[in-house]
């Protein structure tokens, strides 16, 4: 019940609120879905935050658009790219025992399994890829989450192309899950942003991301790698693009340039000092 101190504390010290979804997306269906999101936001009181809180960080444009519109002051709304996680580039490396040594050059899906992330929409996809093309590509789904709803659209012949890996995968594992990857999709239907996207520029790897969210203002590498929202011939079409590309070190270079740790810290360290003396 901590919310219920933030007037108090307000007194003393300036507030900054990091969010990362001003819209939730449950990571359940139905009725059970429904009661997550009620449970969230009774814990965290967005309302209440966006009332007292003295600057509010969130990480795309639109995301800053949709609290505005919530009457939220636009002076106090500051926009910062997800960083990069260059230190696991620099831990050990742990070869991933659940996919073969033989597997790579696959499609990547990575973190959390839920329903609005649309990993159906690539499964679909994918099936339009080995029709059309004839080309022999693998999907590695790898997270922690309830698969139900994948397992149920998957054929025999598509279990010999999609590997599942549904488990939390440690640090140690993600450097070699990564670098084995041709690139990564993003096929969600609905979505804030993603830590993911920062995670595969720091593997230079290219991402396709939907036209959810913010998702596309992390993608510069070209208009073939945003798809529209649940269009499975689409996808398909800038799948096989892809496989023909390769522009990983574009991909690195944004990372280094735009979303780095240290970039974004000094954003965040100005944030902090322009809020500060407001207190004293």
């Amino acid at each position: 019940m901590f919310f219920l101190f933030i007037p108090t504390l307000k007194l003393k010290k300036a507030i900054c609120w990091t969010l990362h979804d001003v819209h939730l997306g449950p990571s359940r269906t139905g009725l059970l879905g429904k009661l997550e999101i009620w449970y969230i936001r009774a814990w965290v009181q967005p309302s209440l935050l966006r009332t007292y809180a003295d600057a509010i960080i969130v990480h795309g444009s639109l995301q800053k658009d949709q609290l505005c519109s919530k009457k939220v002051n636009p002076s106090k709304v500051y926009v910062i790219p997800r960083f990069d996680y260059k230190y696991i580039l620099q831990g050990e490396s742990t070869t991933d025992p659940k996919c073969s040594s033989v597997l790579k050059d696959y499609i990547l899906v990575f973190g959390h399994i839920v329903p609005f992330k649309g990993i159906e929409v690539l499964i679909n996809a994918a099936q339009v890829v080995w029709q059309t093309s004839k080309k022999n590509v693998n999907v590695v789904i790898a997270g922690s989450g309830n698969t139900s709803h994948i397992q149920k659209i998957l054929t025999e012949e598509d279990r010999h192309h999609i590997f599942t890996r549904n488990e939390w995968i440690p640090s140690n594992e993600i450097h070699d899950l990564f670098t084995r990857s041709k690139f990564l999709v993003l096929p969600y239907i609905d979505a804030s942003q993603s830590g993911v996207l920062s995670l595969s520029y720091t593997f230079s790897k290219p991402v396709i991301v939907s036209r959810a969210g913010s998702l596309s203002e992390y993608v510069e590498h070209g208009k073939r790698f945003i798809f529209d929202i649940n269009n499975t011939e689409q996808l398909a079409n800038y799948i096989i693009l892809s496989l023909c590309t390769e522009i990983g070190n574009r991909a690195y270079q944004k990372a280094c340039d735009q979303m780095s740790l240290e970039f974004c810290c000094r954003i965040v360290n100005s944030i902090y000092e322009s809020i500060e003396p407001r207190k004293h």
